[in-house]
């Protein structure tokens, strides 16, 4: 009976060991299982670890890939827009229509405003340039005239566009000038004639001299005298030309004078809508401007304030 209770009570005391080892177990399996940041070698404190540490990267990978995400944040509300690309005909167009504007302004302010003649730099390459190709051409000319039978290619071309320079200063009333032009300087006509031998050339270059002389304002009467002095085709084709180009600086200038009453009528109206068409087409055109007023207005309040603090 002795040893009986005895072996009951040693099964008693061996139950609860069994169950304080069997909780001792689960607890070392739950701490193992459950993450703790005290615990960092830990699988699972590594492994969230690493993952946070891989966010980072992402996240730093995408600021250094996106320059607006950097500055602004993932999430920002304002986005940079896009670049709007600008053909080449419309930055011409744009440049056409402000030169434009900024004529009609300089008419209607300067009444001595006046259009002359474009003279390259002395010494430059483009007059460097100008000078030798008209020279070749010139050359080539007088070569073709010396020919024999004479070549008429290239003095037919002057011809046709003396022609279209004449007509070009006639006005709606000169119908008969305009009909005396056609008649004589009728290049099928001047075309046939070159290829059977008959064509004069210095009958027609007086011509179109009489015809300068009568188009020409009076400040060119003696350039008309000079042309009429010179007995060599070559030399007297240059010179038309050159008298021709002085023609039509007078006549733009003669434009000019007629078209500024007209212009002062229409000033206000014209100016407002080619200066809306421009904006229309560059629309951030004035951030320069508004800059500049932002920082005169700045400047002025900045000396009235100095100066108030300075007056006792």
């Amino acid at each position: 009976m002795p040893k009986e209770a005895d072996h009951h009570e040693g099964g008693g005391d061996k139950e609860p060991k069994e169950e304080e080892g069997t909780q001792e177990t689960v607890r070392k399996r739950v701490r193992a299982n459950t993450p703790s940041p005290h615990r960092e070698s830990s699988p699972q404190a590594l492994a969230l670890k690493q993952h946070s540490s891989a966010s980072s990267r992402s996240t730093l990978t995408r600021q250094l890939k996106s320059p607006t995400a950097a500055c602004c944040g993932e999430n920002a509300a304002v986005k940079a827009s896009p670049p709007r690309f600008v053909s080449v005909e419309e930055l011409m167009e744009t440049a056409k229509g402000v030169t434009n504007m900024a004529l009609a302004h300089e008419i209607l302010v300067n009444h001595t405003f006046q259009v002359k003649p474009t003279e390259l730099p002395e010494g430059s390459l483009e007059r460097r340039v100008k000078e030798i190709m008209h020279k070749a051409f010139w050359d080539c000319l007088e070569a073709q005239m010396k020919e024999d039978p004479p070549t008429y290619g290239h003095a037919i071309k002057l011809l046709a566009e003396i022609k279209e320079t004449l007509l070009s200063f006639l006005l709606p009333g000169h119908g008969r000038l305009h009909t005396r032009i056609d008649e004589v300087l009728d290049l099928p006509l001047i075309q046939q004639q070159a290829e059977n031998g008959v064509l004069d050339i210095s009958q027609l270059s007086q011509f179109i001299v009489e015809m300068m002389g009568s188009l020409c304002a009076p400040c060119r009467d003696e350039d008309i005298n000079k042309l009429k002095e010179i007995t060599d085709i070559v030399p007297l084709l240059k010179t038309i030309f050159s008298v021709l180009d002085l023609m039509k600086v007078d006549m733009a200038n003669f434009a000019v004078s007629s078209l500024r009453p007209h212009l002062m009528q229409q000033s206000v109206e014209y100016e407002r809508s080619k200066f809306q068409e421009f904006l229309e087409k560059q629309p951030n055109a004035l951030d320069y401007t508004e800059k500049w007023l932002e920082d005169a207005v700045k400047s002025l309040r900045e000396a009235d304030g100095s100066g108030a603090a300075a007056s006792p």
